[in-house]
């Protein structure tokens, strides 16, 4: 994960959802993030925090691991996705612009590439 611009949300027990967008650089850095009591009619008062210091690095660690285990999930729903190859294929071609798969004689030898699709098949 690189440098940019993130959205970073935050949820936590008792508290409203905070959302804020910063920009990684290349260094780990400190993000500080303030969070608003949750207001539930009768329910306990909370005190509010006065702002919560999040470790930025160990948010990005998880979101890091989180998109390895979904792009291991993306590359193994891919095996039915027609892939194409390239197979090269002999011909021999003689004066009068004849085509043959085997050696023959007046013509000569020429070598194609031909693409082909295939379809992988999974299990």
């Amino acid at each position: 994960m690189g440098p940019g611009q993130y959205v970073l949300q935050v949820d936590f027990a008792g508290f409203e959802r905070s959302s804020q967008e910063i920009t990684m650089a290349n260094q780990p850095q400190t993000v500080m993030v303030t969070l608003e009591p949750l207001e539930i009619p009768g329910a306990e008062i909370v005190a509010p925090g006065a702002g919560t210091a999040v470790d930025a690095q160990a948010l990005f660690e998880r979101i890091k691991l989180l998109e390895q285990r979904l792009s291991d999930v993306e590359s193994g729903t891919v095996l039915s996705e027609p892939e194409t190859r390239v197979k090269r294929i002999d011909v021999y071609v003689d004066k009068n612009g004849n085509q043959y798969d085997q050696p023959t004689p007046g013509a000569a030898k020429q070598v194609t590439y031909q693409r082909e699709r295939s379809t992988v098949g999974s299990g």
